[in-house]
């Protein structure tokens, strides 16, 4: 879905901003659409892909970590984006072509 809305200048920002210093944006809708929990759908791909054989980040619950061989690949989950990257092509592929099935 895609949520159009005018388009402000930067410098009406600025104004705003320093007129009411003290107020806060109360958002209408949730962040890039979504109308569910986060946690609805993070909690199955986090189990998915722990059968891949990422194991999750201790210090950062967004962060999973693959490890093969010399080979190290990084799988970033934040909202609805995914960043994924690995130390070699072929395994980059390899987790790629996994995660489309």
């Amino acid at each position: 879905m895609v949520i159009w809305r005018r388009q402000s200048t930067a410098s009406s920002h600025l104004d705003l901003l320093i007129r009411l210093p003290h107020h806060v944006c109360l958002l209408q809708k949730s962040l890039y659409g979504l109308k569910q929990d986060p946690q609805a759908w993070y909690q199955p791909f986090a189990s998915y892909i722990s059968t891949l054989g990422f194991a999750a980040s201790v210090s950062d619950t967004s962060l999973f970590v693959y490890k093969e061989g010399g080979h190290i690949a990084y799988l970033l989950l934040y909202v609805d984006d995914i960043v994924l990257t690995a130390s070699s092509t072929a395994l980059l592929h390899r987790i790629t072509e996994r995660l489309h099935s």
